[in-house]
């Protein structure tokens, strides 16, 4: 089916030296959520050098 909220898709941005990693898991436990929206907490950082998406169907976006 499809998967319009990606999850399960991994991010990961990489900046100044420093590598920034978040995984699109909204769920806690039972019946409960969190927000979709991912939030790597770059800080001072003004610009990525990249960011990688590597989906859960095992394809990546650079």
């Amino acid at each position: 089916g499809l998967n319009r909220f990606a999850f399960g898709a991994q991010v990961t941005a990489l900046a100044d030296g420093r590598r920034f990693y978040q995984e699109q898991l909204p769920m806690k436990g039972f019946q409960s959520s969190v927000d979709q929206r991912l939030h790597l907490g770059l800080g001072e950082v003004s610009r990525l050098d990249s960011l990688i998406v590597a989906w859960p169907n095992g394809s990546y976006t650079l």
